[in-house]
């Protein structure tokens, strides 16, 4: 049961670390959809996961859902902070 919650942990990383890779001004959609790509290619070489999890978190909808809930978090703790042209950046890199 531990060595599944230890992978899940490592997917969502993972998909924190891709969003933050990814993160520029704007292009809200094509970030997702870079991010959905990102983590499709990768995650089988990342992580080992039984096939029903691997299944579910390489799922485009579930994927989407998930990057969604991400970004949420992130914005309400103030991770990406808004810049005068309106524009996003991550204060992880600061």
């Amino acid at each position: 049961m531990f060595g599944i919650l230890q992978s899940v942990f490592k997917v969502l990383a993972l998909v924190a670390a891709v969003i933050g890779i990814v993160e520029r001004p704007g292009d809200g959609a094509q970030k997702k959809q870079e991010v959905i790509e990102i983590v499709r290619e990768r995650l089988p070489e990342v992580v080992a996961l039984p096939k029903w999890i691997e299944d579910l978190f390489l799922s485009p909808s579930f994927l989407g859902w998930l990057i969604d809930i991400i970004v949420a978090v992130a914005n309400r703790h103030g991770f990406f902070v808004t810049s005068s042209d309106g524009g996003t950046t991550s204060t992880a890199a600061s």
